[in-house]
């Protein structure tokens, strides 16, 4: 691996994540279009929220914008919802310093803002350890900043084989809003680089015994060199438009530039409520 110099927003990055302790409250297009899976492999920004640890181990600078709307059936006598609304974010990786490699995002909602920050560092090229923080805040004056963590190692064993451990919500701080501690395990499988599938199974102590077990699968098909279809399935997992955790698909395309990645990403959720998103993004690459 070439070398990397340090950066100011590296340093910045790493001085919050000392202060404060990155889950998945975020879905970009590609995760939203994988069903939430990608643990195991997520690509540029993906990192900062998906997996710290796979930060180490894309060595290019990204700043990306999301655009997410959705929509649900009315839940107010009067015909509204708090299920109808926007998601807007913005992120920027750094994946070139030396010292480490850092990300942040901010994502704004209808209900709350999220703070992400991811901090990692590679070990012989393959193996890479990471540590998240976030701050979720509410945008009324009412209620208190939730921090809380994550903790994850990523290995890429093969061409065809990367996997991941993770913990996330470390110190289970925000368990009023739904984010409870889980314990999960990512693949990536590569069959001939024509399909990659991606199965994120994970478990909730929390839970009751009939809803401990939980998992993200998703399959990411390349149509031609810059042109991908994404599906996949999740159940009892934590969908972060609903701020809750739900059964449903997923479905998405993505493009791939010399200098540009767009996508497009729908959640659709089935069970317990029906309700469904429609994300948009880019990102430049360096």
């Amino acid at each position: 691996m070439s070398a990397r110099n340090p950066s100011v927003f590296s340093v910045f990055a790493l001085c919050l994540l000392a202060s404060t302790a990155a889950a998945s409250d975020f879905h970009s297009p590609r995760t939203a279009g994988l069903g939430g899976a990608g643990r195991a492999g997520p690509i540029m920004n993906d990192a900062i929220y998906l997996n710290p640890s796979f930060g180490a181990l894309l060595p290019s600078y990204s700043v990306s914008i999301n655009a997410l709307y959705f929509r649900g059936p009315a839940t107010e006598p009067d015909g509204s919802s708090f299920l109808h609304g926007r998601n807007l974010n913005a992120s920027v990786q750094d994946g070139r310093s030396e010292l480490f490699q850092a990300g942040v995002g901010y994502t704004r909602g209808e209900s709350f803002n999220f703070l992400h920050l991811g901090a990692s560092r590679a070990f012989v090229k393959r193996f890479g350890f990471g540590i998240g923080a976030k701050l979720i805040m509410p945008r009324g004056e009412d209620g208190k900043v939730v921090r809380d963590g994550t903790l994850s190692v990523s290995l890429v064993a093969s061409e065809w084989l990367q996997v991941v451990g993770l913990v996330d919500n470390l110190f289970e701080s925000g368990t009023t809003l739904g984010l409870l501690r889980e314990y999960a395990l990512g693949t990536k499988i590569n069959v001939s680089r024509i399909i990659l599938f991606y199965f994120d199974p994970h478990i909730a102590p929390a839970l009751t015994p009939a809803s401990t077990f939980g998992h993200e699968s998703g399959a990411e098909f390349v149509m031609a060199s810059d042109l991908f279809l994404r599906v996949g399935a999740f159940r009892n997992a934590y969908i972060p438009f609903l701020e809750s955790r739900a059964d449903g698909y997923g479905l998405g395309l993505g493009w791939i530039g010399p200098r540009m990645q767009l996508d497009w990403g729908m959640t659709r959720a089935l069970r317990p409520t029906a309700a469904t998103s429609h994300i948009f993004g880019a990102t430049l690459y360096f």
